[in-house]
């Protein structure tokens, strides 16, 4: 349901999904190739393009709509990040991943630039994270970057959630970001006591506090 949402085809029409990725090395990220029905007497496949989800599957983007005249039917991502995407009659597409995504994070559409960073940053791109640190303390797309830097889940990045709990107020920043270090049960521990060390008392105050919800 969601990738028919997303790929705008209406409650008519039959998405198929031709071939799926799962990238062991990048574990959150999900791809597939798609396809659609078309005809009513006689019906043919029509490679539609390759979507990515951040999110388990819940909400889509897509990252090319060029994948050759038949339906792919096997997907692999190399170290390089390029995704190999080989159809049915033996011809292959291959597809930058790197390039695709960030040409998305300026052009793409508006759920492509809310997914894009958490994506770079999953492949372990700099520029991901860098780009979610950014949106955290600009207050865009919060609840995006919230989630990207829970499911990210590095050091570095739990420590960017933690950084947000100084908020002299209560803010909808550090709502969020509780709800996140919560869910990150024992892996935020060591982040939240290096901040109970820390020249902010409120930064002090709540780092406490989420010790004692964890």
């Amino acid at each position: 349901i969601f990738l028919r949402s997303s790929t705008g085809l209406g409650a008519g029409s039959q998405v198929a999904v031709t071939a799926i990725l799962l990238p062991t090395l990048h574990p959150g990220l999900l791809m597939v190739a798609t396809a659609y029905w078309v005809g009513t007497g006689q019906r043919n496949l029509v490679p539609q393009g390759l979507y990515l989800s951040t999110n388990g599957g819940r909400s889509w983007f897509q990252v090319s709509d060029a994948l050759g005249e038949t339906a792919i039917t096997s997907l692999a991502l190399d170290a390089t990040m390029v995704v190999t995407a080989r159809s049915a009659d033996g011809s292959i597409q291959r597809i930058p991943l790197d390039t695709a995504l960030s040409d998305l994070m300026q052009y793409g559409t508006a759920e492509a630039r809310r997914q894009v960073p958490v994506a770079l940053a999953l492949l372990g791109i700099q520029t991901g994270e860098m780009e979610l640190n950014r949106r955290l303390w600009s207050g865009e797309d919060l609840p995006a970057t919230v989630e990207g830097l829970a499911l990210l889940g590095t050091p570095s990045a739990i420590q960017t959630l933690v950084s947000a709990l100084g908020d002299a107020k209560v803010t909808s920043r550090q709502y969020m970001v509780m709800g996140a270090l919560e869910s990150l049960g024992e892996k935020a521990v060591p982040a939240l006591i290096t901040a109970l060390s820390n020249d902010n008392p409120t930064l002090r105050a709540n780092a406490a506090e989420m010790l004692g919800w964890i």
